[in-house]
């Protein structure tokens, strides 16, 4: 056994030195014109695609707050005013997957050589496991990413025309190291320069590598895109958002939300009434030093648009926290409606500058489903 390892990692050490990894069907973000809609244009449409999408941007939010973390060392050794800073919105405002192994960034660095600190961009696609994968963008070594993932006893099998690392069966989450520290997430791995796709099960993985229709073409997804990301046209940068199809939302996540809650829609500010919607949208941004959070719903005409805007707008400012009793969750924050057309549809937008000092963290409040003002 020793010895067909010590086999496969001479292989990859060849393939490394020889420059033949492969190059993948996978578009980096920065070929579009921002990072959701770029990595967005991999995420093939299928429905587990129109559940929930997560992005963050770790990299973009060091290069504007001037830091460069690569580990956890060098945040403790950030001064302290930009550590605060850091640690308020790396994981509070700026999503983090399971699948970069930030939790455990050590032992996953050790196990796999993927290093969490050097993600810069990332997606992660579907509400549950099995039915999830992770894309990644960073300052990757590939070499030592594929010497690890031989020597751990991955196997390369060929899906999609693409070499891809395989460990154990499809979904697999206990039968050996590889699956049990990454809960299978890692069962199926496509590496390269400078990203990393991730997929419990072969199938998963060979539709995300299948280069059929993407997400990013549907009009739908594109506007919402365009929207959260209508920053980066103002000097700033979209660092993190989420991404809901309507249906999955109102249906699976908040209407039993609010039944959990006992809260009445009277108590919670969400009495006026909301058109249904396509999708929905929930964006952080930071604009020269100020921080801006988006939402945004997708409609097929203007004038649900247009009142959905104006009815958000004033639940967002009304808005009781559905698992907090008493807590106003954006008091004091001033909100402005408007409507964008794009892509043949309207976005009914509300925006926010965020306080200086708010407790509000936009991502565990979506994660905890404290997002009933989205609730039609």
């Amino acid at each position: 056994m020793l010895r067909r390892q010590r086999v496969r990692a001479l292989v990859w050490v060849l393939v490394i030195l020889l420059g033949l990894i492969p190059a993948l069907a996978i578009t980096p973000a920065g070929a579009q014109n921002g990072g959701l809609s770029g990595l967005l244009s991999n995420v093939p449409d299928r429905p587990a695609s129109r559940t929930v999408i997560w992005y963050g941007a770790p990299g973009d939010l060091e290069r504007l707050l001037g830091v460069q973390v690569n580990s956890q060392a060098d945040v403790d050794a950030l001064g302290p005013a930009q550590r605060l800073t850091f640690l308020l919105e790396f994981g509070q405002q700026v999503y983090y997957s399971d699948y970069s192994g930030i939790a455990d960034s050590v032992t996953w660095d050790d196990t796999f050589g993927i290093n969490g600190y050097a993600v810069t961009r990332e997606i992660t696609v579907g509400a549950t496991f099995p039915d999830q994968f992770g894309i990644m963008e960073g300052a990757f070594d590939s070499g030592t990413i594929l010497n690890k993932l031989s020597a751990l006893g991955y196997q390369q099998v060929n899906l999609a025309g693409q070499v891809v690392m395989a460990f154990g069966a499809d979904g697999d989450t206990s039968s050996g190291l590889p699956s049990q520290i990454s809960g299978g997430r890692y069962n199926r791995l496509l590496v390269g320069s400078g990203t990393v796709v991730a997929a419990p099960s072969s199938a998963l993985m060979e539709a995300v590598l299948s280069g059929g229709g993407a997400l990013a073409n549907d009009p739908t997804y594109a506007a919402l895109a365009a929207v959260l990301e209508s920053p980066n046209n103002q000097g700033g940068a979209l660092l993190s958002a989420g991404l809901w199809g309507g249906d999955y939302l109102v249906n699976r996540v908040l209407t039993p939300a609010l039944s959990q809650s006992g809260a009445s829609r009277d108590q919670l500010g969400i009495n006026a009434p909301l058109p249904g919607y396509l999708a929905a949208g929930i964006g952080y941004s930071r604009i020269g030093n100020g921080r801006q959070f988006m939402v945004a719903l997708i409609y097929n005409s203007d004038a649900e648009a247009q009142a959905a805007a104006a009815t958000l707008a004033a639940r967002m400012s009304a808005y009781m926290s559905a698992f907090e009793p008493g807590r106003q969750i954006f008091g004091g924050w001033a909100f402005s409606p408007s409507v964008i057309q794009s892509n043949g549809v309207f976005a009914a937008v509300v925006t926010g500058v965020m306080p200086d000092q708010t407790d509000v963290g936009w991502v565990k409040l979506a994660q905890d489903r404290d997002i009933l003002f989205l609730l039609p």
